[in-house]
């Protein structure tokens, strides 16, 4: 069964250009995984609806965008279900974000300063701002993401094209006075280009879309300094000496576990899943032992 397209991000007026970085992310993510690009889309949608744009070409695009979004999770649900399971949504969404971000990072804090690296930083920053569409109080920790990712796509975009040497790693942001002077900055790199075409690389940030001062994920007071996201959960157990293995079938040392931490182990697995997409084998492992000190404690 077929559904029709979404809208086509050049046509997009500018009455609705805020949802833009959304469409693009949808258009990077679309053959890696359809679950996250479908959410961008569903979180572009409700942008859409609150910007109250009444002109005919807002209301034309809002409605090619619904008919897509409603056919397509029509059509699609059947083979992934996250498209009507939102825990599953949520987690596929964070951990792909952390994967970007953590790639970013690491790039950065090697002294490596491209426009790649501000697009995966500026893309991590927009799957952050997804995730408040499941719930807005969002955790902290995501917050300090959304906003550190964001601040380092517009930093080390400025030193490109300033011809300035960007510092590697977290420097913090201190005062309103250069919380006001980011924000600034974020809104003169809107308007200097057009939206990017629709393509399969991750949106840049010289389009329509960086964050903005009344953005749905409120700023921390200063910057985090993260190069791979804490485990939530950081109790490891003590290595038993020469265990034996335990016969087929039981387990009589095995704990029963919450749901919430079988939820917490299955995420680590869905972030070590993306981390192999990204070819980041470090980040992979140390999700998978995450996952298995979390289960044998």
């Amino acid at each position: 069964m077929s559904w029709p397209d979404p809208p086509n991000i050049r046509e997009i007026p500018p009455s609705l250009k805020t949802i833009i970085p959304y469409l693009n992310a949808a258009v990077q993510f679309e053959k890696k995984d359809i679950v996250v690009a479908y959410y961008c889309r569903v979180y572009a949608a409700n942008l859409g609806i609150k910007a109250k744009a009444h002109d005919a070409a807002a209301k034309k695009t809002m409605l090619s965008l619904m008919g897509h979004l409603e056919a397509f999770k029509k059509s699609n649900s059947p083979q992934y279900e996250g498209l009507s399971n939102e825990v599953i949504a949520e987690s596929k969404i964070e951990g792909q974000a952390m994967t970007l971000f953590t790639a970013a990072d690491k790039l950065d804090r090697a002294g490596t300063a491209n426009q790649n690296v501000v697009k995966m930083f500026f893309t991590a920053a927009k799957l952050f701002e997804v995730l408040t569409y499941f719930k807005e109080d969002v955790t902290d920790y995501v917050r300090a993401m959304y906003k550190y990712a964001a601040w380092k796509a517009t930093y080390i975009s400025g030193c490109l094209k300033s011809g300035e040497t960007p510092v590697p790693g977290p420097a913090s942001v201190k005062g309103s006075e250069e919380e006001d002077e980011l924000n600034m900055l974020l809104q003169q790199l809107e308007q200097q280009q057009p939206a990017d075409s629709p393509s399969n690389s991750v949106p840049t940030p010289t389009g329509h879309g960086y964050p903005q001062p009344s953005s749905s994920i409120p700023p921390t007071a200063s910057q985090p300094q993260p190069s791979r996201p804490p485990p939530k959960h950081t109790h490891q157990p003590d290595p038993a000496p020469n265990p034996v293995p335990a016969p087929r079938g039981s387990n009589p040392k095995a704990k029963t576990k919450s749901p919430a931490e079988m939820e917490q182990a299955s995420k680590y697995c869905k972030f070590a899943q993306s981390s192999i997409m990204f070819n980041d084998v470090e980040t992979a492992v140390n999700y998978l032992e995450q996952a298995l000190a979390l289960l044998k404690s």
